[in-house]
């Protein structure tokens, strides 16, 4: 009996430290950028990413496309779009699918409409459309006015930005973000590996500092592709969550 337990607590050991290992392998920056082909210097129109929780066990799969010029109320503005969904194996326990869209100013980079559809199997679908007055400092849910802060952005049209900031001599960064009801901020740092890829620090908060409304985040950004996160970690809730670049198409 001592041997069989002996065996077993050995067992475990070994698979644990392979499990730590091919986790260690797959969060490598140069594995995911040559998987990807990320760093080709071709400018994709779509990335995927496949998300994992706690780092290793793989859940959802989530896609970005790139913004396309589009016309909205007699203006033409930039539309981008996500869309993401549970893996088939966790079905059984859990399935979900989320939708987001957003239409952002062409000059200025801040949304002007913002939609979210979730859908959860022990949940009816929710949909919702914000819709923001940057001048007026001011969004509309559901006929609701809300005070927001200067230069607000929303989740999709925040990622753009940073994709398309010139990091160069850049260390600390501050967004406004808000997409549902209370204004958030986001504040981080930003350090450089080498010459190819960035690293932001940030946590996200809300405005009124409530400690239970809070995240970190770390996001890996490959520069030679116009800032495209490869690695994206979160922190929240207790949980963490990655995000690995699969494809920029």
């Amino acid at each position: 009996m001592k041997k069989l337990k002996v065996l077993i607590a050995g067992g475990l050991a070994a698979g644990l430290i392979v499990l730590i290992l091919i986790n260690l392998y797959n969060n490598n920056l140069s594995v995911i950028s040559a998987r990807s082909r990320v760093n080709q210097g071709i400018e994709p129109m779509m990335l995927a990413y496949r998300v994992y929780v706690m780092g290793f066990l793989p859940v959802a799969d989530v896609s970005f496309t790139m913004p396309v010029p589009v016309m909205l109320a007699g203006k033409q503005v930039l539309k981008m779009d996500a869309s993401g969904r549970t893996l088939s194996w966790i079905k059984p326990l859990f399935s979900g699918h989320m939708g987001l869209e957003s239409f952002v100013d062409a000059q200025s980079g801040l949304p002007i409409q913002f939609t979210q559809e979730l859908s959860r199997s022990d949940k009816d679908v929710q949909l919702k459309t914000a819709s923001y007055d940057q001048d007026r400092h001011t969004m509309e849910i559901a006929g609701v006015s809300r005070e927001i802060m200067p230069q607000t952005y929303d989740i999709l049209s925040v990622l753009e930005h940073l994709r398309s900031m010139n990091l160069s001599g850049v260390e600390n960064l501050e967004f406004c973000l808000n997409t549902n009801q209370k204004n958030y901020l986001l504040q981080g740092q930003v350090t450089f590996q080498d010459t190819d890829s960035a690293v932001i620090k940030a946590q996200i908060f809300r405005k009124d500092k409530n400690p239970y409304h809070r995240s970190h985040l770390t996001m890996y950004l490959a520069k030679k592709t116009r800032n495209i996160p490869v690695l994206i970690k979160v922190f929240a809730s207790g949980m963490v969550i990655h995000a690995r670049l699969v494809s920029a198409e």
